[in-house]
């Protein structure tokens, strides 16, 4: 499950994954954010 969005102070892309194990060596774990929350519930609608 992915979430894209644009960091507002510095432009940047973010991709937010939602996954039980790290989809990358780079990825990072953050703290989840309501809309994190609306994808995981909805994830089959």
């Amino acid at each position: 499950m992915t979430n894209i969005a644009r960091d507002e102070q510095t432009g940047e892309v973010l991709l937010r994954v939602l996954a039980d194990t790290m989809p990358a060596e780079r990825a990072r774990t953050v703290e989840p954010m309501l809309e994190d929350y609306y994808l995981y519930v909805f994830r089959d609608a």
